[in-house]
């Protein structure tokens, strides 16, 4: 049996329009009302409840990564 190549890690399309920029403005607020996306801590671990991690960039923005699925 043959087996599918790997894929090669896909780059998300830089956002164009300005309703891609509201959705994903909106899609990084509420995982941060929900507590699914925090700051890693001190041991660079993400806390038990998050599934996407806060990546500060140097030049003062942020970015969302994820992490996992949720732990139930």
């Amino acid at each position: 049996m043959k087996t599918a190549p790997k894929k090669k890690s896909q780059e998300c399309a830089p956002i164009s329009t300005p309703e891609e920029v509201a959705a994903s403005a909106r899609f990084q607020r509420d995982l941060e009302t929900r507590g699914e996306a925090t700051e890693l801590t001190a041991e660079g671990k993400l806390p038990p409840k998050a599934t996407h991690a806060i990546i500060k960039k140097p030049d003062g923005t942020r970015s969302i990564k994820r992490g996992r699925f949720t732990l139930t």
